[in-house]
């Protein structure tokens, strides 16, 4: 459940990297690859002490991809774009912070039996503000107001055991089906 990617994948790096005449993209092209081969994943953070550059360099693809696709001017091409998807990569830098910290809370649950992050948890206070911020996403659904959440992130959370509510009250949120039917429900009737 907390896998971020399944399964083998090609090495990308070797078979396309000749494509190009740009020997610095190719060069993190394959870094790229080879962090995907070490972590599973193509979820580059910001900040990646051990690869400043390649974190700069993802972030460049990103910013790349966002002109082209508003139609201005932009270095990336459709080929690069191909492998850049082939191995994986996440084109939104938020769907890639949301990764990240859902695997950290995989990793955490793994190591302690649980999702419940202390709201002060000195060993990745980041992840202890990411867990409150979600159940604070969840609660603006429930009250139907502007929220960050998809109905695929709360499926996900669900599935791992995820509580959403810590503290007793009378409207205590229960991880079953019949709450995620009512959420499916709820979203359906806020679209149409």
């Amino acid at each position: 459940v907390c896998s971020l990617a399944g399964g083998d994948f090609p090495d990308f790096a070797e078979k396309n990297s000749r494509r190009f005449n740009d020997p610095k993209w190719n060069l993190r092209f394959q870094e790229l690859c080879a962090f995907r081969k070490v972590h599973g994943h193509c979820f580059v953070p910001h900040d990646y002490p051990p690869n400043p550059f390649l974190a700069r360099w993802v972030k460049r693809q990103r910013r790349q991809y966002k002109l082209m696709v508003e139609g201005k001017h932009s270095a990336i091409s459709n080929e690069r774009i191909t492998l850049l998807d082939d191995v994986g990569f996440v084109w939104d830098s938020h769907e890639v912070v949301w990764r990240t910290r859902f695997y950290q809370l995989c990793q955490y649950k793994s190591r302690h039996g649980t999702c419940q992050v202390p709201t002060k948890y000195l060993a990745d206070p980041a992840l202890a503000t990411w867990v409150k911020c979600q159940r604070r996403q969840y609660k603006l659904f429930w009250e139907g107001k502007s929220h960050g959440l998809t109905v695929d992130r709360i499926k996900e959370l669900e599935r791992i055991g995820f509580v959403w509510e810590v503290r007793p009250s009378n409207n205590v949120i229960q991880n079953d089906d019949s709450d995620f039917l009512m959420i499916l429900e709820t979203l359906k009737k806020m679209a149409a």
